[in-house]
């Protein structure tokens, strides 16, 4: 899953006004690139290394979801079924 690949929408916490997503940044990125930012410890080459942690929030839409999960698709499963009792 470490090496799934996502586009990442990245946008900055401090805007005036309404922040569309369309006025976000795109990053192809891994599984792995995404947690190496999270955890403030991009290395050379990871698209997100750009973004400061502390001043941009990121995102996998949820349609990359099927595919960030191939190989674990029981995760997936149990993730699906959280969103559904909480939305039920």
């Amino acid at each position: 899953m470490s090496y799934s690949v996502a586009v990442f929408n990245v946008c900055p916490f401090f805007v005036s006004g309404v922040q569309w997503e369309n006025e976000c940044s795109y990053e192809t990125a891994t599984v792995a690139e995404f947690q190496d930012w999270l955890m403030e410890q991009c290395q050379p080459g990871n698209p997100l290394q750009a973004y400061e942690r502390n001043k941009h929030w990121c995102y996998a839409d949820y349609k990359y979801m099927a595919n960030l999960f191939a190989t674990k698709p029981h995760i997936l499963k149990v993730f699906l079924h959280c969103v559904v009792e909480i939305i039920a």
